[in-house]
């Protein structure tokens, strides 16, 4: 499937397929993240059999404690919430696994994040109350929560949200990024958030948000019940 030629309705069904399929099989908040985001990134491909995102992954918001040992070794804060990096796949080998990440496996949650990450917030509804427990509240909280909301930013050379240029937009030919997620009942969230080497308009981002229910309905599984890390 091309994101130039979306099939809704093949979206959906490969969507509800890889619900019933993951929702048995994993065990984990890391193995279902790592399968959705393998999925769609063996599934958008262009006409010449090339993946046409370069990089998607998948965050879940999780306080200190929660961290593996390794991620709580390498945090830059000892206490307060985190965007935990769960899912990766991309282009580079790297980007294939999370442990190899330099510099996004755990994110602080705090005025420091980076201009993409609290533009997602925002989009997508969160405020730092929901997903940390603190005080302090940022943004609207979302009302009704069966509204899909995403993240979109068609042209990222012109966007003050990517800020990484001559690192990654320029040297991988990323044109849009996209990203969508949700709150589950604890308060956690996750984000989905994708890179694509192709124009992504507004109304194929809304096409894209199509498997926002699927992947909500899979991770929400595991929501609460301490099985984020895979063995």
């Amino acid at each position: 499937m091309q994101i130039s030629n979306i099939d809704i309705e093949k979206l959906q069904k490969i969507s509800k397929n890889m619900l019933y399929e993951y929702r048995d099989s994993c065990a984990s908040f890391e193995e279902a993240a790592q399968a959705i985001v393998e999925d769609y990134f063996n599934l958008f491909r262009s006409k010449n059999d090339e993946p046409e995102f370069a990089l998607i992954r998948i965050f879940q918001t999780m306080g200190f404690d929660k961290l593996t040992p390794e991620l709580q070794a390498s945090a830059k804060l000892s206490s307060g919430h985190f965007l935990t990096l769960m899912g990766t796949i991309g282009i580079e080998e790297a980007w294939c696994d999370r442990r190899q990440s330099q510099s996004r496996k755990a994110i602080p949650i705090n005025q420091s994040m980076s201009p993409m990450f609290k533009g997602i917030f925002r989009e997508l509804g969160f405020t730092w109350e929901d997903v940390t427990g603190d005080e302090v509240v940022v943004g609207q909280k979302v009302k009704d929560m069966s509204m899909i909301r995403f993240f979109h930013v068609e042209d990222v050379h012109s966007s003050s949200y990517i800020t990484d240029q001559e690192q990654f937009v320029h040297p991988y030919g990323i044109q849009s990024a996209i990203a969508i997620g949700t709150q589950f009942i604890s308060n956690a969230a996750y984000v989905l958030i994708g890179f694509s080497t192709q124009t992504i308009s507004e109304e194929q981002a809304g096409q894209l948000t199509n498997i926002a229910p699927y992947i909500s309905t899979l991770l929400a599984i595991f929501d609460g019940n301490e099985a984020f890390w895979a063995g």
